[in-house]
């Protein structure tokens, strides 16, 4: 694979292109190998295979909508957490914390009424995913929360599950 990189940037070096130019090229170039080479991309750019969800998604060719859906999911379930005190990685805090500041009683009465409603689309979810049996719901827990790829045996189902979470949740247009 280096003898062809060397190949394009010798070829695009030929052409007017200052030093600078030319290594900034040479260094995407070698980015890009960098990243191809990862194990878990098999080859592709794609910024889904970064996480489990993304690498099933594209792997049992499901559709982007459950990527999102998964996503959001997850999103839902910290926001919900992260309302209720309990501990949620660093990530979602910076997404979603906000500065600390006082609430009135009726910002602090919407605001509960949204907990609740998150909450009550979590349980519709869960259900969802429930559905498809206790070991696909697990492995779509592992999967979306923990970055655990899932077992081959367990795929079929969690591809169905991932899918009715998809439409619960509105993502296909039917």
């Amino acid at each position: 694979m280096g003898k062809i990189v060397r190949q394009v940037v010798g070829a695009v070096a030929e052409r007017d292109m200052s030093h600078l130019e030319r290594k900034q090229f040479e260094l995407s170039i070698a980015e890009k190998i960098t990243v191809l080479t990862q194990p878990h991309r098999r080859g592709r750019l794609s910024e889904m295979r970064e996480c489990a969800l993304g690498r099933f998604v594209e792997d049992y060719k499901c559709g982007v909508e459950v990527y999102n859906a998964g996503h959001e999911y997850m999103c839902l379930v910290y926001k919900w957490r992260m309302a209720c005190g309990i501990n949620v990685p660093r990530w979602v805090r910076q997404e979603f914390g906000g500065p600390e500041s006082q609430m009135d009683g009726d910002a602090l009465a919407k605001f509960a009424e949204h907990v609740r409603e998150w909450k009550s689309e979590i349980k519709r979810c869960e259900n969802v995913l429930k559905a498809a049996g206790l070991p696909a719901y697990r492995a779509a827990v592992a999967m979306i929360f923990d970055g655990m790829d899932p077992y081959p045996a367990v795929c079929e189902p969690l591809k169905r599950a991932l899918l009715q979470l998809a439409i619960e949740m509105g993502k296909f247009p039917y």
